[in-house]
């Protein structure tokens, strides 16, 4: 049996691993990302687009959402808060 540092899911956790870090969203321009190569995003929706528990994103939040869209960037929001975290 393998331990949790050998395997698939040790792979796994290496590859989710961010390579930068952001103190804001907004501070991922569209023109950083294409620089950088990148399609698309995967952003979780609590703590990242808004703070833990709030109902909405703030309105400077949703612009850099349509900035980023009409970019052609892809963007692909997860929550583990459940359905009321993202309504």
């Amino acid at each position: 049996k393998p331990s949790a540092d050998e395997g698939p899911s040790r792979d796994l956790l290496r590859w989710l691993r961010p390579t930068y870090y952001f103190s804001r969203i907004s501070d991922l321009s569209p023109e950083w990302l294409q620089s950088q190569g990148l399609e698309g995003l995967l952003l979780d929706l609590d703590s990242t687009l808004k703070p833990y528990r709030q109902a909405t994103v703030a309105p400077e939040t949703a612009a850099w959402i349509r900035r980023v869209q009409a970019a052609g960037i892809r963007l692909c929001i997860v929550s583990n808060g459940g359905e009321d975290a993202w309504r």
